[in-house]
């Protein structure tokens, strides 16, 4: 999250609609990691036992809200691909992401 508000479009730094798609693009990649861990967690366990714990619920709706936000990752990774003339453009690029990949601290819990 840090280093996602370290590039501003408008101040003409040209590698940031390629660095932004990068995180978008890990973010992608962390959601298939996380729902790779829930899956390997579930078979493992068993449903009943994975979910007699809090932190597992927690772990469940943070990666099912992940999911949820994908659509709106893509969107943004492909307006950052297209070429924009006004710094504005850029921003509005930035509306469709949710922000709920802030939820993913919660898993360091």
């Amino acid at each position: 999250m840090a280093i996602d508000h370290d590039c501003d479009m408008c101040d003409g730094a040209s590698f940031c609609p390629k660095f932004k798609s990068a995180l978008e693009i890990s973010n992608i990649g962390f959601t298939t990691v996380f729902v790779a861990e829930l899956v390997v967690k579930l078979l493992g366990l068993g449903i009943w036992r994975y979910f007699r714990t809090w932190l597992n619920w927690l772990d469940a709706a943070i990666v099912v809200v992940s999911l949820i936000e994908i659509p709106a990752v893509l969107q943004t990774f492909r307006c950052y691909q297209t070429v924009h003339t006004d710094c504005e453009e850029y921003y509005r690029c930035e509306a469709g992401v949710g922000g709920m990949s802030v939820l993913r601290a919660f898993r360091l819990v």
